[in-house]
């Protein structure tokens, strides 16, 4: 295990960077000189997220799946079932997203490859680029809207907004859903509605809201922000998943700092005391300045607590692959790959230590994998974390139970053709530990298959 002593490292420094609050650093600082900083949405909007809760179970499921739900991989086929959430009522069709209380998972065809088709039955709201007309009321498929811009004008708690192919520009969501009725952005063909801007694309800050399925890039070399999640507000249990992220770099060389996604849990009264945000089956690549810069811009970063990232595939990241920091305690971090990054960090310092008392207490890294990463996982010391189960290739091992073989993958390369799959002899196939690991995996299909679950973001 690679604890790291709170003195001996560089503070990371907070910039502010438009309305956006983004790491400056690529490895954890003192709590000496942690700058506080202040925010604003820069639309005049006060603050009206609650503080919500978390339970801290260890579970990762996502609620009630069934295992032919989800979004497939960078490879994989797609089959003719459908997916979905209702939005409104808490079940599901298969979709890795529901507000059943059961948090129970069944298995329902699960050998079958996930649908990229979401179920139109579940839309309450329509947006198409092609068809639609944003004076349109949006509440049918012949009266979409063009614009996701439109529609978050008009959303309200428990509606699913269904977004057609097409290339679309920047989103802010600032409406909140309750538990019982979420808000669901989703993109209706999954990486086939694409958001792009110069800046940041697809920010929320709204409570109980879920970005599913989107395509999230920018136009040209821009702050290194691609999903922002509660900056200025602390939007409370929010969902990210099934995104491919990709093409952030730094603009400012030097300290601009950024991230792939970002849930930041950040207002000025609350600093970095946002909760209960799961980060799950993204595809998150080309990230900052490679070579440049190293440890400026982030794959994922959390700077809240209970935070669960899981099941992402990143890689050529300019900094660290997954990084968690400020005020991020209670996080668990399973099933991810990463490579060509600086690897995975987790601690906190900075603001709003001092503010606060900031504990460093219950971190969870288990069963990921680091492909040839610049550094292995380092966490600072505190009590009840455990690593245990990773797989460290060509990169530093550390933790329980720790391993250096090749997990054999399918087909390992770092652009969106690689194969990020288990091969069939692969040492990683029922290697992983069953502590905190999700019950779904990167295709939303069941985990585990056999006696214990496999390392990495698929279960083969």
């Amino acid at each position: 295990m690679s604890l790291l002593d709170r003195k001996s490292h560089t503070r990371i420094c907070t910039c502010m960077l438009g309305a956006t609050l983004l790491a400056c650093a690529s490895s954890p600082g003192s709590t000496e000189g942690g700058s506080t900083g202040g925010s604003s949405t820069g639309d005049g909007e006060t603050d009206t997220a609650a503080t919500g809760s978390s339970t801290g179970d260890d579970s990762l499921s996502p609620t009630t799946t069934s295992g032919d739900g989800g979004t497939a991989g960078p490879t994989s086929s797609t089959s003719d079932g459908v997916t979905g959430t209702t939005g409104t009522t808490g079940t599901t069709t298969g979709d890795p997203d529901s507000t059943s209380d059961s948090g129970s998972t069944t298995s329902d065809g699960e050998e079958e490859p996930p649908s990229t088709t979401f179920d139109e039955r579940l839309c309450t709201l329509f947006v198409d680029q092609f068809t639609g007309k944003d004076g349109n009321s949006g509440a049918a498929k012949d009266q979409a809207l063009a614009t996701i811009k439109a529609a978050t004008g008009i959303v309200a708690a428990g509606d699913t907004v269904c977004v057609y192919p097409g290339d679309y520009g920047a989103f802010k969501n600032t409406a909140h859903g309750t538990a019982d009725a979420r808000i669901h952005y989703v993109s209706v063909e999954r990486w086939q509605a694409r958001v792009t801007a110069p800046t940041i694309p697809l920010q929320n800050v709204g409570d109980y809201v879920d970005i599913d399925g989107f395509e999230v890039t920018t136009t040209e070399e821009s702050v290194g922000l691609g999903i922002s999640n509660g900056d200025g507000k602390l939007a409370n249990h929010c969902r990210i998943f099934n995104n491919h992220v990709y093409g952030f770099v730094a603009k400012t060389r030097g300290g601009s700092g950024g991230a792939g996604i970002l849930s930041a849990g950040w207002v000025a009264d609350k600093p970095y005391q946002g909760e209960d945000v799961e980060i799950f089956n993204n595809f998150v690549h080309d990230i900052g300045n490679p070579g440049e810069n190293a440890g400026f811009v982030q794959g994922i970063y959390v700077s809240h607590p209970h935070a669960k990232v899981y099941n992402n595939i990143v890689y050529n990241v300019s900094g660290w692959g997954i990084h968690g920091w400020h005020n991020a305690n209670y996080v668990t971090v399973s099933n991810n790959l990463t490579s060509n990054t600086n690897g995975i960090v987790l601690g906190n310092g900075d603001s709003p230590c001092g503010q606060i008392t900031c504990e460093f207490t219950d971190y969870y890294v288990t069963n990921n994998i680091l492909y040839d990463d610049r550094n292995g996982i380092q966490l600072y010391d505190g009590p009840n974390h455990l690593i245990a189960n990773n797989n460290f290739y060509l990169t530093e091992p550390s933790g329980d139970n720790a391993t250096t073989d090749d997990p054999q993958l399918v087909g390992y390369a770092l652009d969106p053709g690689g194969d990020f799959h288990l091969g069939p002899m692969s040492p990683m196939i029922d290697a992983g530990s069953p502590e905190h690991a999700p019950a779904i995996d990167f295709e939303g299909k069941a985990r585990p298959k056999g006696a214990a679950p496999d390392v990495g973001p698929y279960e083969r």
